[in-house]
């Protein structure tokens, strides 16, 4: 991990000494921000020394190179990413503290456990129910209670979805320093918006499926995009999702909010009217939804007012401070890499968001799977649009019930989306190789304006001096 961090940041170091070589001193201030978000990334793959080393170097390359007069003024730039890198190790190192597991015995003799689930529960795909919680405390079997924190998965045999904010106790044991396997489980305490969101919730799914016994496979991905959950385990389209890398366009965050964000302002124009509705609409789903990390990230983007590279740190920064045990969440790490790439290294390659995500996204997912998928830089536009659609129908059967043309036309883009993913499963996969093709295509994009400058610039010398 140590290496693939170092030779990541010799790549961000590349990128931002062309940046600088090229004259684009008009983009220096987001260079800046560009600087912070590799450190960003740096900081979730484990490794910091060689972007601390790196800073120094390009603040000093800007000073001789632009000119004393516009260096110092880029150099001050480069100090404020100084002093937000130091707020941001600051408050990833408390989130990390608070996210490892710190328990009062020994883990072999913990017999039970106390805490709060900090996102509703899902199944696996073998049918296991599995939750995320916050310890607050727990047990050995001669009933010693004692302090815990930190955060854990917790796996067992329950049939029901546990939402968000509910205090559960689970009597089992640990098999893994961050697992628990559970033989009981008990909810001790929920609050009056744990029912109501839970109340609110029925109510969708019985408009959404109208009391129907066995589900259709369109309707149950209606209800993951809309209302974030599914009690069904058995949902093969995830699973195709992930095998040919497009599993984000399934897994809820910013380009859910923005599909609905953008109905919002379609439907209610985009003045005062527009920005209210949207505003609500945002919180409304985020309740419905549940507050997941990515979600959090995504409607904090969309309600602060500040420039859109500031507001993206800044973003990173509160969501570390308010809700620290989301650093634990694997999707937000995954949520702020697609963003810091979209922000940061799209406006220098053009309308190329997908090979700009995976550039960032790509190292973690090989740390992960030792693999990466080519086929998503096809996929994911034309799966985004598929999703888009089958978003705003699913929305139209919950206003105006299951019409027959409604279900007809889910089930179309269903089937389409199904069918996308099959035939992006048939591309192979890629390694490091593969991901080094993607950065050298990158860098090209990056360099054609400026190589297209160049020879326009020597050929109209050359028609100077045959001129002459």
């Amino acid at each position: 991990m140590q290496v693939l961090g170092k030779s990541f940041a010799e790549s961000a170091n590349f990128f931002g000494l062309f940046v600088l070589y090229t004259g684009m001193e008009q983009k220096v201030i987001k260079l800046s921000y560009l600087v912070v978000s590799v450190f960003l990334v740096l900081l979730c793959y484990g490794t910091l020394s060689p972007l601390i080393l790196a800073l120094p170097l390009i603040a000093l390359l800007l000073f001789f190179f632009i000119g004393a007069e516009e260096g110092i003024r880029y150099v001050k730039h480069f100090a404020f990413c100084f002093a937000l890198i130091i707020t941001i190790v600051v408050l990833s190192n408390i989130s990390k503290n608070l996210s490892t597991v710190n328990l009062c015995f020994e883990q072999s003799q913990v017999s039970s456990i106390d805490g709060i689930v900090i996102q509703d529960s899902s199944f696996t795909i073998k049918g296991n129910h599995i939750m995320t919680i916050s310890l607050k405390k727990c047990s050995r079997q001669n009933k010693d209670t004692g302090s815990a924190r930190g955060v854990i998965k917790a796996i067992g045999k329950e049939t029901a979805i546990i939402s968000t904010g509910c205090v559960v106790h689970l009597e089992g044991q640990f098999f893994d320093k961050n697992m628990f396997y559970y033989s009981n489980l008990q909810v001790t305490h929920r609050t009056n918006l744990n029912d109501f969101r839970e109340k609110l919730i029925k109510t969708f799914e019985l408009r959404l499926f109208k009391g129907k016994d066995t589900l259709d496979e369109a309707s149950i991905l209606g209800s993951v995009l809309i209302l974030g959950r599914t009690e069904d385990n058995n949902f093969p389209l995830k699973e195709k999702a992930r095998q040919c890398g497009c599993s984000h366009v399934l897994a809820l965050s910013g380009m859910h909010i923005g599909i609905l964000i953008v109905l919002c302002k379609k439907i209610f124009g985009k003045k005062k009217l527009g920005e209210i509705v949207s505003i609500m609409a945002v919180l409304s789903f985020l309740f419905i939804a549940g507050p997941r990390p990515s979600l959090i990230r995504a409607a904090l983007m969309f309600l602060l007012p500040w420039p859109i590279e500031i507001r993206t740190i800044l973003v990173f920064t509160i969501q570390m401070a308010l809700f620290p045990t989301s650093s634990s969440d694997l999707g937000l790490l995954y949520s702020y890499l697609a963003i810091f790439a979209l922000v940061y290294l799209t406006p220098f390659v053009g309308n190329h968001p997908t090979m700009c995500v995976l550039v960032f996204t790509v190292p973690l997912q090989m740390i992960r799977d030792q693999k990466w998928f080519p086929s998503a830089i096809i996929g994911s536009p034309i799966a985004s649009i598929l999703v888009a659609l089958i978003m705003s129908i699913t929305l139209l059967i919950l206003a105006f019930g299951r019409l027959k043309i409604l279900v007809s036309l889910l089930n179309i883009l269903y089937k389409a989306l199904d069918g996308l993913f099959d035939n992006l499963m048939k591309i192979n996969s890629a390694g490091f190789l593969g991901y080094a093709i993607l950065c050298l295509v990158v860098t090209l994009l990056i360099a054609r304006p400026y190589i297209i400058k160049a020879i326009i610039q020597k050929k109209l010398k050359q028609e100077v001096k045959t001129s002459s």
